[in-house]
């Protein structure tokens, strides 16, 4: 027995690719859209305006000749060093280090630095903890001199 493709066969065909390939767009827009929403910040306007006051800041911490030195070792150990012009060590009174994930918030984490001599601090890394990150610290010194850093970090 031999089947003719008749026009009410081809549209059938049509239509049903067609309606496959919306479905499956359709399924990749909602998984996209429930997995990253966009944001960073919730106040991303306010912080665009704010951008001349971090520039400031950046040639404020340039003048100061303050640098930091990060080595992450393989026993995923976090070492931050904290150094003035002169290399020698800079005393840092108060310090907050979050590593941020690049598009999930929810995998943000804070980390707690634990003094291991003046000016160099050390924060053991979670297992969990994989992937590129961006490590944001911010610091006082005892001069009262707040200090900010980022630095792209690769966690094996």
């Amino acid at each position: 027995m031999s089947a003719t493709l008749t026009g009410r066969h081809v549209l059938t065909i049509l239509l049903v690719s067609f309606g496959v390939i919306f479905a499956v767009n359709g399924f990749f827009a909602y998984v996209a859209v429930q997995s990253f929403p966009g944001l960073e910040s919730d106040r991303a306007y306010r912080k665009g305006l704010a951008f001349n006051d971090q520039v400031a800041r950046t040639r404020a911490l340039d003048n100061l000749g303050w640098s930091l030195a990060t080595d992450l070792g393989a026993d995923r150990v976090l070492t931050l060093t904290f150094t003035d012009r002169n290399s020698g060590p800079l005393a840092i009174d108060t310090l907050a280090v979050t590593l941020f994930h690049p598009t999930a918030a929810r995998d943000d984490t804070v980390l707690k630095p634990a003094p291991a001599g003046r000016g160099v601090f050390i924060i053991p890394l979670a297992d969990t903890v994989k992937g590129q990150r961006e490590l944001r610290i911010a610091a006082t010194a005892p001069n009262g001199q707040a200090i900010e850093f980022r630095r792209k970090l690769w966690v094996d």
